[in-house]
């Protein structure tokens, strides 16, 4: 889906970054939803250069 999501690499590691604040209420409502799923606050993130 285009404007969601953003990707920076650094070499062979990839960096996905949401773009579209509006998704983050989505990823919210999976979290509250679907507990004890994989989908972990802030995993794997970078801050952004």
């Amino acid at each position: 889906a285009h404007g969601i999501l953003d990707v920076e690499r650094d070499g062979r590691s990839a960096y996905y970054l949401v773009v579209n604040p509006n998704a983050l209420n989505v990823l919210d409502c999976i979290r509250k939803h679907a507990p004890g799923s994989s989908v972990a606050p802030g995993s794997s993130a970078r801050p952004r250069s």
